[in-house]
């Protein structure tokens, strides 16, 4: 090969004498391709670093003075990072170097004495090396220093545990202890004792914990291990303790459940009803001032399932509802306007089956209604509420009492208090005349309807809705036209009104009809969404296949909207449809050119950000274009290579900006759009060849 060529020459000397050219040239390509060809097939090329085989002691200990110059190196590059200390301690360990890795844990520890990672290494390598004094002295040393580390005395205490030195791991716990920690902590040394057997010493340890963290919870974990050690009598004195040793502000709801539900666990029903008694006496004056109402009814609900299960549940029940009334007196009466309250109320009447009757739950329907906000509130949520109070009770009188008569009468009553000229209240309208059609009274219904339109008319289209899903089921066609024509009246910007009265019209077989409605549709310049109304408008005639009036509203849509892409698109998408029916795709391309012309008109004629706009718009355009002409039989290779030349590449750009602080002119690149048709680029191109022409002319 060459190569050996070139090293046979050079096998003469050091110097090449003849320096003429070689016949054949050697290229940088050629040496790396059979530099490449003729590798090894090793474990280095595999990313794998070869093993190395020490048969000596020289070889061991030059092996590691390297690794431990490699440790010291990145140590002092970053000697914050305690893994790599404890990485370099566990290798110097792997080689038995019990006293190097005691230096380097020693050295780390300088560096960060509070790291409980470090410690936590270092004591379990005493312990993996066999030197439990030298790991005692480590954690002794890392509790002392962080007495606030649970890992570091519960590896210390586990230690201890292991090597059944149960005396000192008792004086562990009680040095730990001696610090104030949490509740876990406490809990822990105590189940220690009771896995030791020694009930006594785990007595004396709840009562130091309820002296230092006097609490409900810590009272009760008390009582249910004096339970469940079967000292029954212990676990009553210390619930019983609570009241004396509490004050009575710390005392909530969960005390008196845990402690009747001991006395139901040893069949004491006496003393758990008892205690539920004077709980719910108790926790209704504590809190009362406090508000935590959720444990209130927590305890009640308990003493009804307790009443359920052993007592009189009517009793029970009775009670819970009378307490709960007297509550709701007393709210009602700081604020009686607030209809939350007395929708609360109102469901907890309904729920309590077989003590509330119907004559309770009416009464305080009819308070709640007489609680009228004022007429100076303009707030709709809270007439809306107001509303529904209504609304409720007239359901309520019609399904569980069965009394549609009360219901009609609760409806009128509510129109009558309500006030109107809002238009808020739409569906209290709808549900009367529903009300009356259940009666079979079509008159009075029609007429609530009505009422209705000319109240909440300009508002709630509801109301059309509902009269003439009722009108045409009824099959008065007339009626419906004339809901129809008034709901338009009264809301012209109803885009609904105006498609759903051309459906039915269409639905009736009636396609002028339905033409000259979309037709005063879209030259209502009051409506909302023109754009849906045209949309409506052209699915309309091309339900009807009628090709040529689709056209010409899409050219009329055109002069309305010149600039709307969407536009363009969907007519092209409608032509693309009758490709083959109505010839070939040249209206389809006359669609698309127009449109990539008049974006390009758009561009030229905007200022930056329109142009930015558009530029997007025009590329839009020539990617459907384009993908017509691909996929379409009718397609057209030369008109394909056109848009292939116009399409956009991204190009960088440069633009000035003054500077708010200093006025100071700087330059900022940004990407733009550049289209191959583009009169700038050819202006570009024009700057550049003058620019050339007027260097020569200096030059020469």
């Amino acid at each position: 090969s060459c190569v050996s060529e070139y090293w046979l020459i050079m096998e003469g000397g050091n110097r090449v004498k003849n320096k003429a050219p070689a016949a054949v040239q050697i290229t940088a390509e050629q040496l790396i391709r059979e530099a490449w060809e003729n590798r090894e097939d090793d474990i280095s090329s595999r990313g794998i670093a070869p093993k190395q085989q020490l048969v000596d002691s020289l070889e061991i200990a030059e092996y590691k003075n390297t690794k431990r110059k490699h440790f010291e190196a990145r140590l002092n590059m970053n000697r914050t990072h305690v893994p790599l200390w404890i990485k370099y301690a566990a290798w110097e360990f792997s080689q038995y170097e019990i006293p190097r890795a005691r230096s380097i844990y020693e050295r780390a520890l300088e560096l960060h004495p509070r790291d409980e990672l470090l410690w936590s290494s270092y004591s379990e390598m005493e312990m993996n090396a066999g030197f439990i004094n030298h790991a005692r002295n480590i954690l002794d040393r890392a509790t002392t220093l962080l007495v606030f580390s649970t890992k570091l005395w519960l590896k210390y205490i586990h230690m201890e545990e292991l090597l059944k030195e149960e005396q000192n791991a008792r004086n562990i716990f009680t040095k730990w202890m001696n610090t104030r920690p949490s509740s876990n902590a406490w809990m822990t040394y105590i189940r220690f004792e009771i896995k030791h057997q020694q009930i006594h010493n785990a007595r004396t340890l709840f009562e130091h914990f309820i002296q230092l963290n006097p609490s409900v919870k810590s009272y009760v974990t008390y009582a249910k291990f004096e339970e469940k050690m079967g000292h029954i009598e212990n676990a009553r004195t210390v619930f019983e303790r609570v009241i004396d040793e509490l004050l009575p502000s710390m005392i909530h709801a969960e005390y008196y459940l845990e402690f009747a539900r001991f006395e139901i666990r040893q069949n004491e029903l006496e003393r758990a009803r008892g205690i539920f008694k004077h709980a719910m006496q108790s926790v209704a004056e504590t809190q009362a001032e406090s508000q935590q109402s959720v444990s209130k009814v927590d305890l009640i609900e308990e003493y009804s399932l307790f009443e359920k299960q052993y007592g009189d549940s009517d009793l029970v029940g009775d009670a819970v509802v009378r307490r709960r009334r007297m509550e709701y007196e007393s709210m009602v009466k700081e604020s009686s306007v607030d209809c939350d309250l007395w929708n609360d109320w109102i469901q907890m009447e309904k729920n309590a089956i077989g003590i509330s009757n119907e004559a309770q739950i009416k009464s305080v329907f009819e308070r709640a209604l007489h609680s009228k906000p004022d007429s100076s509130v303009h707030s709709k949520h809270v007439w809306k509420q107001y509303m529904y109070l209504w609304i409720q009770y007239a359901v309520w009188q019609e399904i569980q009492c069965k009394n549609i008569e009360a219901a009609k009468d609760v409806y009128d009553r509510g129109l009558k208090q309500l006030d109107h000229s809002t238009g808020w209240f739409g569906k209290m309208w709808i549900l009367s005349a529903e009300v009356s059609i259940r009666m079979k009274d079509l008159g009075l219904a029609r007429k609530r309807f009505g009422q209705g339109i000319r109240f909440c008319g300009t508002t709630k289209e509801a109301i059309y809705k509902r009269y003439i899903e009722l009108e045409r089921g009824l099959g008065e066609i007339e009626r419906v036209r004339s809901i129809y024509t008034k709901w338009i009246e009264m809301i012209p910007t109803s885009i609904s009104g105006w498609i759903e009265f051309a459906r039915f019209e269409r639905s009736m077989g009636e396609w002028v009809r339905s033409r000259a409605i979309l037709e005063l549709a879209v030259n209502e310049s009051k409506v909302d969404v023109p754009e849906l109304i045209w949309k409506a408008y052209i699915d309309a005639e091309i339900e009807a296949e009628n090709v040529e009036y689709v056209r010409q509203l899409y050219e009329r849509l055109l002069k309305l909207f010149p600039n709307e892409v969407k536009v363009y698109v969907s007519y092209g998408a409608f032509e693309e449809d009758l490709v083959g029916v109505d010839g070939g795709g040249e209206l389809v391309r006359s669609i698309y050119k127009r449109a990539d012309e008049k974006m390009k008109q758009m561009i030229e004629s905007g200022d930056e950000e329109t142009s930015k706009k558009f530029k997007k718009e025009r590329k839009r355009v020539l990617e459907i274009w384009q993908e017509f002409e691909m996929e379409s039989k009718y397609g057209d290779e030369t008109v394909l290579r056109d848009i292939e030349k116009k399409l956009p590449r991204e190009v960088i750009r440069k633009r000035s900006i003054i500077d708010e602080h200093t006025h100071e002119v700087r330059f900022e690149e940004y990407s733009d759009m550049q289209f191959g048709d583009e009169s700038s680029a050819i202006q570009h191109t024009n700057l550049l060849e003058l620019a050339r022409q007027w260097k020569r002319s200096k030059v020469g």
